[in-house]
């Protein structure tokens, strides 16, 4: 499991330990965490049953519709789900966020590290903490080359009040492309994080959903006017059809078949989350996926350009040559 995914789980724990102590006098079903967490009820029962290992006082009590309500007593404490390696990939996930330009998220991981700490007992602590300085230091975050993405921490915070209010905003933007800049209005859906970071919402001018450079916004304020968010938009699916974070609204199959001396480098490569690796007979790697942005995969096949055997739609090979 790597560092993110271990930060993932050990993030929802506390989230759960958090609810059952919080809803300790009415208590949570299994459907309850299921919905809160959007995993299956299987998935739930075994995170109760995780917390169930780390805290003694996991305790449940019987509804009027017999469903076992869930909970854990005041005062719980949370020393035996805490350990160096869980502590330090988190500080290591904040360190990554902070390299990311994503100070506000950074900051919301470390105050979680703070009150996982905060509940131990002292003796743990001090049975952890040469530990846990021990592989903070183990743990170096290399440095990425280009534009680091500067981002007003404020103008975040207000779009995220945004999202969650379903309000309309109105902003001043800035192209990365160097267009000119215009006064925009917008409804905010989420954030979609890369390289450089955007906000993805729909553009009631265009009829049309789109990426915002979050760089490039300014001088933002929230309007009175509500929003619905169609319950089609999935932000997942969105992500998922980009190529890196771009988007030009047409989804097109691609397919690289790269040269038997590139086979090890490929296969360690990922061009798409969608994409099928296939070895041919000829010792030739094909690689087939569905993104957007035809632009951009072109450029990411640039690196390839002396290995890379065809490409289809065609259009793409010349490209990837230039």
């Amino acid at each position: 499991m790597s560092s993110s995914e271990r930060f993932r789980v050990a993030e929802q724990l506390l989230k759960l330990m958090v609810m059952l102590r919080s809803r300790r006098h009415l208590g949570v079903t299994i459907d309850e965490i299921a919905e809160a967490f959007d995993v299956s009820r299987k998935t739930a029962g075994r995170m109760r049953d995780a917390i169930g290992r780390l805290d003694p006082s996991l305790d449940y009590r019987w509804d009027d519709e017999r469903q076992k309500r869930w909970h854990l007593s005041e005062g719980a404490s949370l020393d035996a789900g805490v350990t160096a390696g869980e502590l330090a990939d988190l500080e290591t996930a904040a360190r990554h966020l902070e390299q990311a330009g994503l100070d506000n998220i950074a900051i919301s991981v470390r105050s979680s590290m703070e009150r996982a700490r905060a509940a131990l007992r002292r003796h743990d602590l001090f049975r952890i903490d040469p530990d846990l300085e021990l592989l903070g230091e183990s743990v170096g975050i290399a440095h990425r080359p280009g534009p680091r993405p500067k981002i007003d921490k404020e103008i975040v915070e207000t779009i995220r009040r945004a999202i969650l209010e379903s309000r309309r905003i109105v902003f001043t933007y800035a192209p990365t492309s160097g267009e000119a800049v215009t006064r925009r209005s917008a409804e905010p859906y989420g954030f979609l994080l890369g390289h450089r970071h955007y906000l993805v919402a729909n553009d009631p001018r265009q009829g049309e959903v789109r990426n915002f450079a979050l760089g490039g916004i300014t001088d933002l304020k929230i309007l009175d006017e509500v929003f619905e968010r169609p319950e089609t938009f999935d932000m997942r699916v969105y992500a998922a059809r980009s190529f890196g974070v771009f988007h030009d609204g047409k989804p097109i199959e691609v397919e690289l078949v790269f040269k038997p001396e590139a086979a090890r480098d490929v296969m360690d490569y990922e061009f798409h989350p969608s994409q099928t690796i296939e070895t041919l007979s000829s010792g030739e790697i094909r690689i087939r996926f569905v993104a957007e942005s035809e632009l951009e995969i072109a450029r990411e096949c640039m690196m390839w350009r002396d290995r890379l055997a065809s490409a289809q739609p065609a259009r793409l090979l010349p490209l990837c040559k230039t």
